[in-house]
């Protein structure tokens, strides 16, 4: 009645009293007593606020209109005291009208504030403190809003966008509702059974674009593939790819719903439905396709249909710069031929480099480069026109460093190089991003985009100049990268976790002169320097000596902890010198560059000189690079290789409230094991932990047990990472209902040919499904 009659009050007046009539009426509705709010409801809050949000769009549009301050004051200053009681009252407003209500404050705040900028700060402060209220309001109450039998997915969805809108906590709000089991299942079943195709792709959207992985979610965008793409339209269906491809989605462990949402996609009509959406659908989706694994999401529709000759060019002109960008990156990566898409992209190249961004044009080159195609005219126009704006704006050190290896690596339909004749801008993007490296002292968590920028500059010098001094230039490179990475070491960076740095930084090292031992059989190394039989570790531990000031006769206790624990492990992994010669990746780079030596005059030169000039080059940089590729291989293998910076404790540290003075609970996400792990800390030690950690953040107050409201009840082990001054001991959490798929040992103390080998402890050992996740101390997971 009372919105019948506040509509009637607005419409029915003229526009300079529309509002105050409006408000007379839903202020004569209000009967406040008590701390309580009668006469009116949060139903009749959102009519009044959505009847604003009309009046600012429809008056804000007439040129011989101003907008009345005190007339926008009013209905602020009225409607928003009265919402804020509402909002906890119980019994409490049904959950979609909540999601509506924060909806239209989220709405109004940028509205009023654009529109309206001389608003007085006691109507715009009490305007953004309702938003503010009822944002951490859900976050404080997602228990109750799980136990509210009104709750949809839609509901849980909207309010997770508007939280992810304003406080980029929507994920934080979507692992609050699955705080335990019960509510974990009530979950995955609101959106397994939801009749909105949006609410499911939107939240994993969400998710992804926060960098969070739901298991729940993907599992239901996955196994609900069909009805996704039947029922949503192409951006509902590009947000799903999208976030499949931000979280690097594996597929179901349940193969019976692997892969649904892709085969529904390229044969139920989502390929013309993302077509149909825009330029921008298509290059979220390409983008997310090209994040995933190539056989099990291939989406070869998707790209076959960019490549038409009545499609390409009409895509390629409507969209952005960066949109393309994107579309050419996903073909590059998932390995697709679409010359008619290419020959769309040189056609228009003027354009995409003068209107684009260091980013897109950047991202651009990098793609075509990475496919080897010609593309003389875009190639033409990055250097008469993105070179002297990049040499004047500078760019980031990844978008200088992409350019760089773009154009190394392109060719012209002649076969010459685009560069050739404007070699001082090569040299002048080098300095750059030398200067950069040996200026910036801060730490850096980015060991992975310092490496690949080294392999990107070492192969320009390369193309450009292989046998000059500009060589020095990234040798310097090397150098500044590698005294990152050992600045990370020493504080602890964890490098197993880095994905595959060592492929692009063997290739840097390679292209620099410095030689791989790829034959370790006793007639060419091994007699030469009298290593034979089981030789690897020792071999390995002489010439780590050498490199850290040792000599090979010093106690082995004198040697620094990583190489102990190295030969440790080279020992188990490896039982001869021709075993060892198979895992050429785990001592690649530990050979200098020599004068003279090649595949040529190996046998003459022998082996003796080569390790003698080792013996002379005390180089850290050789020990640092040592530190980041052993790790990673052992990480890519499965296989478990003892970290100097974590050891284990037989007590646990932080059940329940801290117990010394000062310290407060923190906790923190492990995505990659899918761990949570709980530790007691100082607030002020907050920023220094946090450079290592980014996920670590502080529990509420009164909440002892973060992480099993987050999910991970079960308790695993205490460990305690980093080392000397800078370490932290901590609880991990499991969830618990964690499956593990473990298969024994066979009989020779191997896995089976289409099962990975999964060292998990000291001693212990297990065969997991391919592809699956060993998980220190727990093992194979699902």
């Amino acid at each position: 009645m009372l919105n019948n009659t506040m509509l009637s009050a607005y419409n029915r007046s003229k526009p300079d009293r529309a509002l105050p009539n409006m408000v007379n009426v839903f202020r004569n509705g209000v009967n406040e007593k008590e701390g309580a709010v009668e006469g009116v409801n949060m139903v009749n809050v959102l009519t009044a606020l959505n009847l604003l949000k009309e009046h600012i769009v429809r008056e804000r549009n007439k040129d011989n209109i101003t907008l009345k301050m005190e007339q926008l004051e009013q209905v602020i200053s009225t409607v928003i005291p009265p919402a804020s009681t509402l909002l906890t009252s119980r019994p409490s407003p049904p959950p979609s009208v909540l999601a509506r209500y924060a909806k239209a404050l989220s709405d109004l705040v940028p509205l009023l504030i654009n529109s309206s900028p001389s608003l007085p700060p006691p109507t715009s402060s009490l305007l953004t403190t309702a938003l503010d209220t009822t944002l951490q309001h859900f976050l404080d109450s997602s228990g109750l809003l799980m136990s509210d039998k009104r709750i949809t997915s839609s509901d849980l969805t909207k309010i997770a966008y508007t939280l992810h809108v304003n406080l980029n906590r929507g994920s934080a709000f979507l692992s609050k509702c699955q705080s335990n089991e019960k509510r974990s299942q009530q979950f995955e079943d609101l959106y397994f059974y939801s009749p909105s195709p949006s609410s499911i792709t939107l939240a994993a959207y969400i998710l992804a674009s926060e960098g969070k992985f739901n298991r729940a979610i993907m599992h239901v965008l996955d196994a609900k593939g069909a009805f996704v793409v039947d029922n949503s339209d192409g951006i509902n269906i590009s947000q799903g790819v999208y976030a499949m491809g931000m979280t690097r989605y594996k597929g179901s462990h349940n193969k019976s719903v692997r892969g649904k949402l892709m085969n529904a996609i390229e044969y139920n009509g989502g390929i013309n439905k993302v077509f149909k959406a825009g330029p921008g659908a298509v290059a979220q989706t390409m983008f997310g396709a090209g994040r995933l694994h190539p056989q099990v999401f291939p989406l070869t529709g998707l790209f076959n249909r960019a490549n038409q000759a009545d499609i390409s060019y009409d895509l390629v002109t409507s969209a952005t710069p960066s949109e393309v960008s994107r579309m050419i990156w996903a073909m590059s990566q998932k390995g697709y031929d679409c010359p008619t898409f290419l020959e769309a992209v040189s056609d228009d190249s003027l354009r995409l480099v003068r209107h684009g961004t260091l980013h897109s044009i950047s991202s651009t080159a990098y793609g075509l480069a990475n496919m080897n195609r010609p593309a003389t005219l875009f190639f033409k126009h990055v250097v008469d026109d993105a070179m002297p704006y990049f040499l004047e704006k500078g760019g980031t050190p990844t978008e200088i460093a992409s350019i760089m290896f773009a154009l190394a690596s392109a060719r012209t339909e002649e076969g010459t190089h685009p560069l050739e004749k404007n070699g001082f801008a090569v040299n002048e993007l080098w300095s750059t991003l030398i200067a950069y490296h040996q200026g910036n002292a801060e730490f850096t968590d980015g060991t992975l985009r310092l490496m690949h920028m080294t392999y990107l500059i070492a192969r320009s010098v390369d193309y450009y100049f292989p046998s000059t001094p500009s060589k020095s230039l990234a040798e310097q490179m090397v150098q500044s990268a590698n005294s990152l990475i050992q600045r990370d070491f020493d504080f602890g960076e964890d490098l197993g976790k880095l994905p595959d740095p060592n492929k692009n930084f063997k290739k840097t090292l390679t292209s620099l002169g410095f030689l791989p031992v790829s034959n370790w059989s006793t007639a060419e190394s091994g007699s030469d320097q009298g290593y034979s039989g089981m030789s690897g570790q020792r071999y390995i531990q002489d010439l780590i000596s050498d490199m850290v000031g040792h000599s090979s006769s010093s106690s082995r206790t004198k040697l620094p902890p990583f190489p102990l624990e190295l030969g440790h492990w080279i020992h188990e992994e490896s039982k001869t010198a021709v075993q060892f010669s198979s895992h050429p990746a785990y001592c690649h780079e530990l050979i200098p560059p020599t004068k003279g030596y090649n595949q040529g005059d190996r046998r003459e030169a022998g082996w003796a000189r080569v390790q003698k000039e080792v013996a002379h080059e005390k180089s850290n940089m050789k020990f640092s690079t040592l530190a980041l590729l052993l790790p990673v291989a052992a990480s890519a293998k499965n296989l478990r290789m003892p970290n100097p910076f974590t050891t284990s404790d037989d007590e646990m540290c932080c059940s329940g409230a801290c117990t010394v003075e000062g310290e407060e609970k923190y906790f923190s996400i492990d995505t990659r094991h899918d761990l949570c792990g709980e530790c007691c800390m100082k607030p002020e030690d907050y920023d220094l932990y946090h450079k290592f950690e980014k996920g670590l953040k502080k529990a509420d107050d009164g909440d002892f047990s973060p992480c099993t409201g987050l999910g991970f009840p079960k308790y695993t082990e205490t460990v305690t990472h980093g080392f000397l001054s800078i370490k932290m001991t901590l609880d991990l959490y499991d969830h618990a209902d964690a499956k593990l798929c473990a298969f024994p040992l066979q009989e020779d103390g191997t896995c089976a040919d289409n099962k990975d080998l999964c060292e998990y402890a000291e001693g212990k050992s297990e065969c997991c499904t391919a592809g699956e996740m060993c998980i220190p101390n727990v093992g194979c997971r699902c």
